[in-house]
């Protein structure tokens, strides 16, 4: 079963069991230095997906282009779970998160980020940091493509 189909099943036996809720339901976000915003929790819980999505593709690239240099399957899973794991650490790290915004680990909480209670929120936007996600994400498939060819 896929995460996606978890998820799925999770929202909805939840909603049987509590109810649905209203969609337009209003989320405060934001922070002292940004500013308070009020979405609808509609708004919030997609953008929130987008962010999730992002980071999902992030860490395949990262995975794939391992797989390539590495070939091997259970190397490349291994290499990318120390790597995510590290710029997990380092992120929550004091001294390493002014660095760490700079890359797309710095974001994998996508909660926090969107909600403005995250510290990594310091120098870019929102729509900045998709293009970084994007970018990133475009970067690494090209270098994947190019080692891909080579052989």
């Amino acid at each position: 079963m896929s995460c996606l189909s978890i998820l799925l099943l999770i929202f909805v036996v939840s909603g049987l069991l509590n109810g649905w809720g209203s969609t337009t339901y209003p989320v405060v976000i934001g922070n002292y230095f940004t500013g308070y915003h009020v979405i609808s929790v509609l708004s919030f819980v997609a953008i929130t997906m987008f962010y999730y999505a992002l980071v999902l593709l992030f860490i395949i690239s990262i995975a794939f282009l391992i797989g390539v240099l590495t070939k091997s399957s259970v190397l490349s899973l291994g290499i990318t779970g120390i790597v995510v794991i590290t710029a997990f650490v380092l992120t929550e790290n004091p001294q390493f998160s002014k660095f760490m915004t700079l890359t797309p680990f710095g974001y994998f909480d996508s909660a926090s980020f969107v909600s403005g209670n995250s510290m990594t929120i310091t120098y870019l936007e929102k729509w900045q940091v998709s293009l970084l996600f994007l970018l990133t994400i475009v970067i690494i498939n090209m270098i994947n493509l190019s080692l891909l060819h080579k052989k």
